[in-house]
């Protein structure tokens, strides 16, 4: 509580004071202190909308939100899951956006999932057609899902472990890639060497981009 003393007009030494005490009506000013903490962390992640996922780059995070830098078209108020390594999707909510780094304030407000080691590269789900080369034959594909270290692909027969292929997606080719797994026409591949995450994001990019041209091709998206 602050104090206001009224001292107009300006006494004459040894005339006695008489003091009013007013309440401040003002609200306190807030504890800087007890601001939001932010972690930076500079993790790959998983950005999925509505229309499409992409790779991206939390800068920092907190309880309520992170900074995301990437190349997915999002707007103010546009609803966004992101995640990174195995921890599962934070659902948020844009809240301002500004070239290719935006903020998300999360709809559920929580402790952020602590980073875990060793670290798992990101997965982002996909739907691209690849070329697979086995031992000099061609064979077509599809990829569901691609990440920095390697893919998961659909449609091969079954391979053993350890068996290398090349395969060509997205305009990009991955020679010398190996078998990691095989299940149910479902197969792992490791590439020979991790990607660089802008390279990743071209991939995509170039991958929704002809999936919007075959969708014009065929009338299923308006122009």
């Amino acid at each position: 509580m602050s104090i206001f003393t009224d001292l107009t007009p300006y006494p004459k030494p040894g005339v006695q004071v008489h003091a009013h005490i007013v309440e401040d009506p003002r609200p306190p000013l807030p504890d800087r202190r007890s601001g939001v903490r932010e972690i930076t962390i500079f993790r790959p992640c998983c950005i999925e909308s509505d229309e499409r996922a992409q790779i991206g780059l939390i800068r920092n995070m907190s309880e309520r939100g992170a900074l995301i830098e990437s190349d997915i078209e999002v707007r103010k108020g546009d609803t966004i899951r992101y995640s990174w390594e195995s921890v599962p999707a934070i659902e948020a909510r844009v809240a301002w956006r500004q070239g290719r780094r935006f903020g998300v304030q999360n709809l559920v407000a929580g402790a952020p999932p602590r980073p875990r080691f060793p670290h798992r590269s990101v997965r982002v789900p996909c739907d691209m057609v690849g070329t697979a080369w086995i031992g000099g034959e061609m064979r077509e594909c599809w990829v569901v899902n691609v990440s920095l270290t390697g893919a998961m692909l659909f449609g091969l027969e079954e391979l053993p472990v350890g068996k290398p292929i090349t395969l060509e997606m997205a305009g990009e080719e991955f020679d010398n890639a190996t078998v990691r797994w095989c299940d149910m026409g479902s197969m792992g591949l490791r590439f020979a060497e991790p990607l660089a995450p802008s390279r990743l994001m071209r991939m995509l990019n170039a991958a929704d981009a002809q999936a919007r041209d075959d969708r014009l091709q065929d009338g299923s998206l308006a122009a």
